[in-house]
């Protein structure tokens, strides 16, 4: 299936790209080579559903967290007190999954996003990180094995109080996908009811990746193909214009196979969408074209 995803991708012959810095100060240390961005454009920490949020950004004060990576200000579970027992915080990056770069000519399809951390926590509380290719609606965890084939790299999350890198890489064959949409990670920590007190999680100087090259669209205004309703709840139709219907493969956002349908020959099918969970998909019509589609 990687090898299908890869195939629907433009991907560029050469690493050019751009690198976006967010290190939480409006003034820092990154290399010329990174564009230093306002934090407050990207994250958001959510107090809307988990009012006790424990997340903040600030200068680290407390006995094991006191310094920040590269400046003064991180974000991290409380700048100053331990993080209190059963007790969930979230933050949420996003980012376009293409941009347009001056130093490409053109754009960028992302493709890699790091940051520096320290951790702290018992054995039972939990430090999350999921991505969304559908706007916030399906979450995944990077570790998740179903879709770790994609990634060249993904970083253990480990216990530590000195400061460390963590990296994912070779976004590509999800992100590009879906370039005309917004990049989402959340980033949640859970402390258990573990009553000893533990600093929770701090990370700084987070790092957004861009190779060079063009997005896949897919929505093209000249195509033949079309998909209607769009969101959909029980049926949706493939419409073909002048071209006959021979193939019709959906793909869930794991890259799995969820309906296929061959040697239709017609220009228009109406397709049973109504058993499947609220998510974004893909629509992979003779091999050639693909469409996206929201089962609502």
């Amino acid at each position: 299936m990687k090898q299908l995803l890869l195939a629907l991708l433009f991907f560029p012959a050469f690493a050019q790209g751009q690198t976006l810095g967010i290190n939480f100060d409006t003034t820092g240390n990154f290399p010329l080579y990174i564009y230093a961005m306002q934090w407050q454009d990207y994250i958001t920490i959510d107090t809307l559903h988990y009012s006790h949020n424990a997340w903040q950004v600030g200068r680290p004060q407390k006995a094991v967290f006191d310094t920040a990576y590269s400046y003064r200000k991180v974000i991290v579970t409380d700048t100053a007190i331990p993080c209190p027992p059963n007790d969930t915080s979230v933050f949420i990056l996003t980012f376009k999954g293409y941009v347009s770069l001056g130093s490409c000519g053109v754009g960028g399809v992302v493709s890699n996003m790091s940051f520096y951390y320290q951790l702290d926590k018992d054995t039972t509380s939990i430090a999350m990180i999921e991505f969304s290719s559908d706007s916030g609606h399906t979450w995944i965890n990077v570790y998740d094995t179903a879709i770790a084939y994609y990634f060249d790299t993904v970083t253990p999350l480990a216990n530590t109080t000195i400061w460390s890198y963590w990296s994912i890489g070779s976004l590509g064959p999800i992100m590009a996908l879906i370039s005309n949409d917004s990049v989402m990670f959340r980033f949640t920590y859970i402390s258990s009811s573990d009553t000893s007190l533990h600093p929770g999680w701090m990370i700084d100087d987070i790092d957004i990746q861009y190779i060079c090259g063009e997005k896949t669209e897919l929505i093209n205004t000249s195509s033949k193909i079309s998909l209607f309703p769009n969101p959909a709840q029980d049926e949706l139709s493939v419409q073909s214009t002048g071209v006959p219907i021979n193939s019709i493969v959906i793909t869930n956002m794991y890259g799995q196979t969820i309906y296929s349908l061959q040697t239709v020959n017609c220009e228009l099918q109406t397709i049973y969408v109504a058993n499947l969970p609220p998510s974004m998909y893909l629509v992979r019509v003779n091999d050639t074209e693909v469409r996206k589609f929201v089962k609502d």
